[in-house]
């Protein structure tokens, strides 16, 4: 009996010298199988939109005229906020956002449920309080709550999302109605603006922003996206910045200048322009009858619109250069030659014309040093009615002048047989009968002092993005 217990227990004894090391070795075949192959476990990737925002508009002299910055929308459920924390929530909120105690803490209390406490967080802050709804999750500020249906909800945290961006004139009034101003709309919960008039609407394609910020990958403990290698993510690229020919310093002396102008002379609207004749740029555009972008109220509403170059207008006397300059042209006056003014006195049709400096007679240059009507009259009488049409045309008269604005009038000048008529070829000769804007006779006078070349006149030197200058 003993023999055969004894014979009983070395079989098992051998039985396991064999089994153990067998199992050791599928147990480490097992872990190197896991350890080897690509396991494709389950994950949660979620993605994350950085919306680009829209390009700056700058003067000559580098000041910021308008630009955008991203602004947050800061939520919350208050079924979600531990009652008893509530005050830690309140107080840690507003010293991070300046906000109001009182204000906030009586949003929360008078909601049934989500309320949006900010939708104008800037980003830097928004990075702040991203970490604050993470701390405070961690201290359990964020309770489970019973929902309507009658289910136990999870903690619902604090949430800071993108609402849109803010477009900011720097400048308060300045450069109006030049660059102009912009329409918000919502799209996809989002605020984006377009251009509307000005700089800010013939820009529109470039300013506007180009491509958002996409990224997909796995999030982290916090609901951060962990950027690793199987991440996707798509480059952000805002609109291009708009940079002006135009100092702000030379502007606002301008601008002073119409606006003491407009007090001295009871006028309803003073406009100034300054070019550079060589080049086309434009140095300056100003007028009296400005608005704060930021700020639009309904006494600004008739100066939305830009008299330079959205009206056009009977010019006056400023006619008279031009006119003398088609008659030379066609040899029919020369600067020195003496011309009958009939001592500032002389009838045309039913009408008695007078000359402020009433003259028997004056000489070429003479007339258009007085500005006589008179004068006028009797060169205008040397042409032809198809003459002075094409000179007006070549001066760019009834053409858009191709400046760098919206909704640009052209104007209107007679018709070859109106002009052939002495009446209308009278009138015109100093400056009535046609409609031009400012910016037609302000192109116009660059021909003088240009070699009689015209250059189309632009607000806008290059655009700027990404570093790169175009």
């Amino acid at each position: 009996m003993w023999q055969r217990d004894k014979s009983s227990s070395v079989g098992m004894i051998i039985v396991m010298f064999i089994f153990v090391p067998a199992a050791l070795f599928v147990f480490l075949a097992i872990l190197y199988f896991w350890g080897s192959t690509e396991r494709k476990l389950p994950r949660l990737d979620v993605n994350e939109t950085n919306s680009a925002i829209r390009g700056a508009i700058i003067a000559k002299d580098n000041y910021v005229a308008a630009n955008s910055v991203k602004l947050y929308k800061v939520s919350v459920d208050a079924r979600s906020i531990d009652k008893n924390k509530l005050d830690l929530f309140v107080r840690l909120y507003c010293i991070y956002t300046g906000d109001s105690e009182k204000r906030v803490k009586s949003a929360i209390e008078g909601s049934g449920g989500t309320t949006v406490l900010s939708y104008k967080i800037d980003a830097k802050t928004a990075v702040h309080l991203k970490e604050l709804a993470y701390k405070l999750n961690l201290k359990k500020v964020f309770v489970s709550f019973m929902g309507s249906n009658g289910r136990l909800n999870p903690p619902i945290r604090m949430s800071v999302t993108e609402s849109g961006e803010k477009r900011s004139y720097n400048v308060g009034d300045s450069l109006t109605p030049l660059i102009g101003y912009i329409n918000k709309k919502e799209v996809d919960g989002i605020t984006k603006v377009s251009g509307i008039k000005g700089i800010e609407k013939y820009y529109e394609y470039y300013l506007a922003p180009v491509r958002d910020e996409f990224i997909v990958g796995p999030r982290d403990i916090g609901g951060n996206i962990i950027l690793e290698r199987s991440s996707k993510k798509t480059g952000r690229i805002d609109g291009y910045n708009v940079r002006l020919s135009v100092p702000l310093t030379l502007q606002r002396k301008i601008e002073r200048l119409s606006d003491e102008g407009a007090d001295n002379y009871d006028a309803r609207e003073i406009v100034v322009g300054i070019m550079n004749s060589k080049t086309g740029k434009i140095l300056s555009l100003a007028t009296n009858a400005r608005y704060d972008p930021s700020n639009i109220t309904k006494n600004d509403l008739k100066n939305l619109n830009f008299t330079a170059s959205e009206y056009a207008y009977e010019v006056g006397s400023i006619m008279k250069p031009i006119i003398f300059a088609i008659a030379y042209d066609a040899k029919a006056v020369k600067p020195g030659e003496i011309i009958n003014t009939y001592n500032g006195s002389y009838k045309l049709g039913t009408r008695t014309i007078r000359d402020t400096h009433p003259a028997k007679q004056m000489s070429g240059e003479e007339i258009i040093i007085h500005s006589s009507n008179i004068g006028m009259i009797k060169i205008s009488e040397r042409l032809e009615g198809q003459a002075i049409y094409d000179g007006l045309m070549n001066f760019g008269m009834s053409q858009k002048t191709g400046i760098d604005l919206p909704y640009e009038q052209s104007g209107n000048i007679p018709s070859i047989k109106s002009l052939n008529n002495k009446i209308y070829k009278a009138t015109i000769s100093y400056g009535y009968g046609a409609q031009m804007t400012f910016l037609q006779m302000l192109n116009a006078y660059t021909v003088f002092n240009n070699g009689g070349v015209m250059i189309s006149p632009r607000l806008v030197e290059n655009l700027e993005n990404n570093g790169k200058t175009y």
